[in-house]
């Protein structure tokens, strides 16, 4: 049973999933109701998590409350104890239909085969990846990003009360690394 896992929600049927991408933790203890362990956040200011509902039978996630069936998204019917052996997963509520969650991702971070999960020479320490110079991540995976980036409006999908900055640099620290937020680097627009 995995450790810690990694997801990366889809952002283009429920916006909101985007913002709990991201590391959730096993609980110490499985769900007495269920026999299945929960994922939490590891955000200490996010109430989100994935656990099993019962009355589904499948995976389940949710941002609001502390029961599973809440679910804001969910897995297809399954009986499997390990949650990255889930698959179809779909967004929607007991209330609505569920369309299919797509792109989505969810990988073992921390696994019960104790591989490192850092790529690129990256170096696990506290439960976190330690990236070599020129590669970031959270699992090291990304090279050095381009400094410069410009922002191509031609095509009118960034549409807007105002419009929009098109050259944005990096902002580097003191130490003329690239600085990154939740493990993406961070660019300011130059205007």
């Amino acid at each position: 049973v995995s450790e810690s896992i990694e997801v990366q929600f889809s952002d283009d049927i429920n916006p909101a999933l985007a913002t709990f991408s991201g590391l959730y933790q096993r609980d110490a203890r499985p769900s007495a109701q269920t026999g299945r362990f929960y994922y939490r956040d590891t955000n200490p200011k996010s109430q989100a998590f994935f656990g099993y509902c019962d009355s589904i039978r499948a995976w389940a996630f949710t941002y609001e409350g502390d029961d599973p069936c809440n679910f804001k998204a969910q897995s297809e019917e399954t009986e499997t104890y390990e949650i990255t052996k889930a698959n179809a997963w779909m967004v929607g509520t007991p209330e609505t239909t569920n369309v299919p969650l797509n792109p989505f991702f969810m990988e073992c971070f921390r696994c019960a085969d104790g591989k490192n999960p850092c790529r690129n020479d990256g170096r696990l320490i506290g439960g976190s990846c330690e990236c070599p110079p020129n590669h970031f991540g959270r699992r090291c995976e990304f090279a050095t990003p381009c400094t410069q980036i410009k922002l191509d409006t031609s095509n009118g999908q960034f549409q807007g009360p105002q419009e929009l900055p098109t050259d944005y640099t990096a902002i580097t620290g003191d130490d003329g690394q690239i600085l990154t937020f939740n493990e993406r680097p961070v660019f300011l627009d130059q205007s």
